[in-house]
């Protein structure tokens, strides 16, 4: 199925979830014609292809039937059943979405930059400040093949947003505006438009998700070691001839003591995490996961600059301090042997037969790579770290194939089984893109994920539900809109991803990503004013911002232009700590 097919397939999938609400027996409504009029119509308003999936979708739930009904008995008895359970007070929302006023209208249509959408716009930019809510069915043609479409005005949106009162009141008087028969640019399908938008970004901004790298295999190694054509024990002859057993394992200072995890049953980067929690503890898997935040607020790179103070406000690590009467001097030492910990790590991949083991590292690097640090009177207070290259390849920014997960920042605030389950999910997620990104678990492999296997025994059945149901509350709260867990059958549970990770993974939307901080110099001037609060020498801040003297020079000097695409990856929060020392 090649892309285009899928985001049709998605579309029509979302219409049938639609249908089989309304009708018990439906008797199978012309789908493919109310995808492709609702994809026809987003295709007019020129959004990028990666954002339409995840828009169209969400329409598909509110998308008007009774313009298509015409010769669709089944299509027609949809739309009356939704319209009968709306008008008793069943929640469709078939009205003016309550988050969008008729500036946002008017700029929907001007996406449209044909000469039909600025006729629209300009007619609409001419109206009172009412707002054009109901078609009254009449019209007078005119010259361009464009009509002048009589629509009924209501009070002002705002007044009538505010007072929460539907969009099916009584008319007040016409009002002109213009639009084709049938046209694309219909206010109220461009309100519809306006409101997926924005609720897809809402979605996006209220998470605040990063990127973690989530490829299911480093495939030069795997390969090699899989078909074992080229590992030797030394020239005269093979180590392995047929692979029988494999997997990856992380190695800690050289020692081969961890579990290996198999290749059939988990992706590498879920047997990474797996591999940290097991060796550092669920603090440890906060402490990479609060790395890879900073790398995607620092560009994406896998580069980025680590200090205490940023690693700190990345979680509610005062709060935990506080309640585990530990100093923040000890907080941050522990923080920071988990960092080297890390930084001495690799991940192997390996086979095995009679006994013998063959392995390779993958990437360059261990984990994590120390490229430099600042310390003060013994403590380590900021570091230059990289992450291994092959590791976090899908999650780079640019890279021709992304694959990578995402992991919203409240996660990183959740208690230790809480944070362990949502990280291991959002793996298990994404190796069910193309389902959806749902999957279904039994009790026991949950609880494992938690890492609450004393649990799984008999005697304790009663409390390990009750703790996994919590959990599950507890990761429900933080990942947000559209997750859901239930039971089913066979003693699983269906678990579904939040709106924003199926709209961002599933339909490619783009995700929004954790800022840079607000108050970061974006001109030369407001460099300048920077540099001189934190005391700097200009030799000084090139050093802590990672660019070169000639740099901070220039920028300088143009005190009105932008700063130059050199300091787009520099983490202003983090460097703060940095520029005291």
């Amino acid at each position: 199925m090649t892309p285009a097919e899928r985001r049709r397939a998605q579309v029509e999938d979302a219409f049938r979830v639609r249908f089989a609400r309304v009708l018990d027996a439906p008797a199978a409504p012309d789908v493919v014609r109310c995808a492709e009029h609702l994809n026809a119509t987003l295709d007019a308003y020129r959004y990028p292809v990666e954002k339409r999936t995840a828009m169209a979708v969400r329409l598909a739930e509110r998308w008007p039937l009774l313009d298509l009904a015409e010769g669709d008995a089944s299509l027609y008895d949809v739309a009356h059943a939704e319209h009968h359970a709306d008008a008793v007070g069943e929640d469709y929302r078939f009205g003016w979405p309550s988050n969008i006023s008729l500036d946002d209208v008017t700029a929907t249509i001007d996406r449209g930059r044909t000469k039909e959408a600025r006729a629209i716009a300009d007619a609409m930019r001419n109206l009172p400040r009412w707002a054009a809510r109901r078609w009254s069915g009449t019209g007078i043609a005119t010259d361009g093949g464009l009509r002048l479409v009589s629509w009924s005005v209501v009070e002002a949106i705002e007044k009538r947003q505010e007072q929460g009162i539907s969009s099916d009141d009584p008319a007040i008087n016409g009002s002109v505006i213009v639009a084709e028969e049938d046209s694309p640019f219909d206010p109220r399908l461009a309100a519809l438009v306006a409101w997926a938008a924005k609720v897809v970004e809402e979605d996006q901004r209220r998470a605040l998700a990063f990127p973690v790298p989530a490829r299911r295999a480093a495939h030069r190694a795997i390969d090699m070691l899989a078909r074992s054509k080229a590992m030797c024990a030394d020239e005269r002859g093979p180590l392995v001839e047929h692979v029988r057993e494999g997997g990856v394992r992380l190695i800690w200072d050289g020692t081969t003591s961890g579990p290996r995890y198999g290749f059939a049953d988990l992706d590498m980067p879920m047997s990474m995490a797996l591999g940290i929690k097991n060796e550092l503890g669920a603090e440890g898997l906060r402490d990479y996961l609060i790395l890879h935040r900073m790398a995607a607020a620092q560009g994406r790179t896998g580069s980025f600059r680590w200090t205490w103070e940023a690693h700190r406000h990345a979680t509610r690590h005062a709060t935990r301090v506080r309640a585990s009467n530990t100093t923040d001097d000890e907080a941050r030492d522990a923080v920071v042997r988990r960092i080297w910990k890390l930084a001495r790590a690799q991940l192997h991949v390996e086979v095995e037969e009679g006994g013998r083991r063959a392995w390779q590292v993958v990437g360059k690097d261990m984990l994590v790579f120390v490229e430099g640090g600042v310390e003060k009177g013994g403590h380590i207070e900021g570091l230059i770290l990289r992450l291994n290259p092959a590791l976090y390849d899908g999650a780079r920014k640019n890279v021709g194939r992304p694959y990578f997960t995402l992991l919203p920042e409240a996660v990183l605030d959740l208690p230790a089984s809480a944070l362990c389950l949502a990280t291991l999910l959002v793996f298990r997620w994404r190796n069910r893109r193309d389902e959806g990104g749902v999957v279904e678990l039994d009790e026991a492999a949950l609880l494992r994920l938690m890492d609450e296997t004393t649990l799984t025994a008999s005697r304790h059945r009663t409390s390990a539900t009750e703790k996994l149901h919590a959990t599950l509350d507890q990761v429900a709260t933080a990942m947000g809109n559209g997750f859901a867990w239930e039971p089913v059958e066979g003693g699983k549970y269906r678990i579904t991803p939040p709106r924003f990770w199926v709209d961002a993974v599933v339909y490619r939307a783009a995700p929004v990503l954790p800022p840079m901080t607000r108050d970061a110099p974006s001109t030369g001037r407001q460099l300048v004013a920077w540099r001189e609060t934190h005391g700097l020498t200009q030799a000084r801040a090139a050093l802590v911002l990672g660019v070169s003297v000639r740099t901070v020079s220039s920028a300088e000097r143009a005190a009105s232009a932008k700063l130059p695409r050199s300091f787009a990856s520099v983490h202003w929060e983090a460097v703060r700590a940095l520029a005291r020392t």
